[in-house]
């Protein structure tokens, strides 16, 4: 190291702890003015670590000393706002131009106790090059800071990043109001069940991804979405017949109430597993309009699954009456081969069609 460049050692009390105990003004610059405030604030606060960063600092300015001699060397200590922020900042530079005023300095070395005072480094490397980081560890103190600065960081994204405030601000707020809602009409019994119901549904919401299935519907053309939704409200309306119905029975096993529940009739001529057919049947034949109008084609599979759903209703038919006791398991076996053998051979049909056309 060439004995004319000029050092600075730089202790920094983000904070102003120092400052805020002892009741002294900073900046602080030279040796004994730092050992003179290093021991009041040892005497006022012996368990913070700042002081431990001013003894470090007058122990770096001594063996600096030594390589660049006395006159090339300084220490000084400059401090922040303990409210932080851009004034804390504004007030840390300041103080830096003050001891670079009495002081020229060609680099510093950066006495720290942690990473709330080395926040400062792009603040001081803008006014003179920083040379090294000089860390002070003290083990009771380094870890709980760098924690409090970690759960400081997560604090304000929760408050301030828009992809975490609505959970972490949205859904509290909407608690307490529901909450303060049902307690003014009396209904505050009733709290604990609504709660409950909105955070199930939350996480069905977020577990099964509903809101991207919901985006990607946009994406369907408007045959597709109205099979889909012919579907939906077919398949409810058998499900739900079919479900109410049995409650009030009292089957003698499992397979008994399956039976009764697709035998369940749905006005004169229809029961459930003919709504459960036709929902099927116009989810399928959704797809297969759409292939047509769209790209002019038509998908074998689907073709074939839909024959196969088209014979499914008798399939379904026999295997409940078969689970409450009237069935004839061999119309359920010839209804099963009938459904197999007639998909495999539309499947076969388009899937010719299909080759010949390309050829």
């Amino acid at each position: 190291m060439s004995s004319a460049q000029r050092l600075l050692v730089l202790c920094v009390d983000n904070d102003d702890d120092i400052g805020q105990a002892i009741e002294c003004q900073t900046p602080i610059i030279g040796r004994d003015a730092i050992l003179r405030a290093a021991t009041l604030f040892a005497v006022k606060c012996p368990e913070d670590s700042d002081l431990n960063a001013m003894f470090a600092a007058v122990q770096v300015y001594d063996q600096m000393k030594r390589i660049v001699g006395e006159g090339n060397c300084e220490v000084a200590l400059i401090a922040g706002l303990s409210r932080g922020g851009v004034e804390s900042d504004m007030k840390i530079a300041s103080e830096l131009e003050s001891v670079l005023r009495a002081f020229k300095a060609d680099g510093v070395i950066l006495v720290s106790d942690g990473p709330t005072d080395e926040q400062v480094l792009p603040i001081i490397s803008s006014r003179v090059p920083v040379i090294s980081v000089r860390r002070v560890v003290v083990q009771q103190s380094r870890g709980i800071e760098e924690a409090f600065v970690i759960v400081t960081n997560y604090v304000r994204k929760l408050v301030h990043e828009p992809r975490y405030r609505k959970y972490s601000l949205g859904l509290p707020g909407l608690f307490i109001s529901l909450y303060t809602v049902l307690n003014a009409l009396g209904l505050v019994g009733y709290a604990g069940t609504l709660f409950a119901l909105l955070l199930g549904l939350l996480l069905v919401y977020k577990g099964f991804a509903l809101g991207e299935r919901l985006g990607r519907l946009r994406q369907y053309s408007p045959v597709k979405i109205a099979s889909i939704m012919a579907s939906a409200v077919i398949l409810s309306i058998g499900v739900f017949s079919g479900a109410q119905s049995v409650m009030g029975l009292r089957p003698h096993s499992l397979n008994e109430l399956i039976g009764f529940f697709f035998l369940t009739s749905i006005g004169r001529t229809l029961n459930v597993a003919d709504s459960i057919t036709i929902s099927m049947l116009f989810f399928i034949g959704g797809r297969i309009v759409d292939g047509i109008v769209r790209e002019g084609v038509v998908d074998w599979k689907d073709c074939a699954f839909f024959t196969f759903v088209l014979i499914l209703r008798q399939i379904l038919v026999e295997l409940a009456k078969f689970m409450v006791g009237v069935g004839d398991f061999v119309a359920l076996v010839y209804w099963s081969l009938f459904s197999v053998i007639a998909s495999t051979v539309v499947a076969s049909l388009f899937l010719t069609k299909s080759r010949l056309a390309r050829k």
